[in-house]
């Protein structure tokens, strides 16, 4: 966000009306000027001056928080999956479809930006890899008193040694 002057932006913006459900968050790309809102079933783009670029709706589920990633130009959001089912769920939530991180080889930076690990979990397994070598399964990460149950089930799929 550099050089970056709130007062070039406009003190209101119309989101339109959407009949999606009600406003969950709001991100802005500061350098190209865009708004997005996230609606409960859809992700809308606008101009600062509210005109519509875009929009993806119909989404399998309940959008909520909504963030705008200056480094790599992406916007981020959670989406409550419920009972996500669909054909294509079924295709971008398979085994095969996981970007998984290697922990092993992976430095401290790395692993704590994972969504689902974090500074104090990152750390205690370099930690580790550093008083007892490579680890080689989740098992080993339950040794570790920053991972609760909870943590090694929700973090298992998107690991790797």
């Amino acid at each position: 966000m550099e050089n970056f002057n709130i007062d070039k932006f406009p003190r209101s913006i119309d989101a339109g009306l959407w009949k999606t459900g009600h406003l969950q968050g709001i991100a802005v790309d500061t350098a190209h000027e865009y708004i997005y809102y996230a609606f409960t079933t859809v992700l809308v783009k606008a101009r600062l001056n509210g005109e519509t670029v875009g929009w993806v709706g119909g989404l399998a589920g309940h959008l909520g928080c909504i963030d705008f990633n200056d480094e790599d130009g992406r916007v981020y959001a959670s989406l409550e999956l419920n009972n996500f089912v669909t054909t294509v769920g079924r295709k971008y939530m398979s085994e095969e479809n996981i970007k998984k991180i290697n922990i092993n080889k992976s430095s401290l930076a790395q692993i704590k930006r994972h969504p689902y690990i974090n500074y104090y979990q990152a750390s205690a397994i370099v930690n580790f890899r550093r008083l007892h070598g490579m680890i080689k399964s989740i098992s080993e990460l339950r040794l570790m008193k920053e991972f609760s149950p909870e943590d090694l089930k929700r973090i298992e799929p998107y690991v790797t040694y």
